[in-house]
């Protein structure tokens, strides 16, 4: 399913640019960031992402 960024929640699992991030928490101040969990090498960081998104597994 493919959702804008805005849509997203804590837990959900999203792909982006190619790599599977799961959603921290969205920082709603900073319009477009979103804190996340990197699936493949367990890092944190923080994206910013103005395009819609794939979701693989909704929370």
């Amino acid at each position: 399913m493919i959702t804008q960024i805005g849509f997203l929640r804590k837990g959900d699992v999203f792909r982006f640019e190619g790599d599977i991030y799961k959603v921290g928490h969205l920082l709603e101040s900073t319009n477009g960031y979103v804190s996340c969990i990197d699936v493949n090498t367990g890092k944190k960081k923080r994206l910013h992402i103005d395009v819609d998104v794939e979701i693989e597994q909704a929370n």
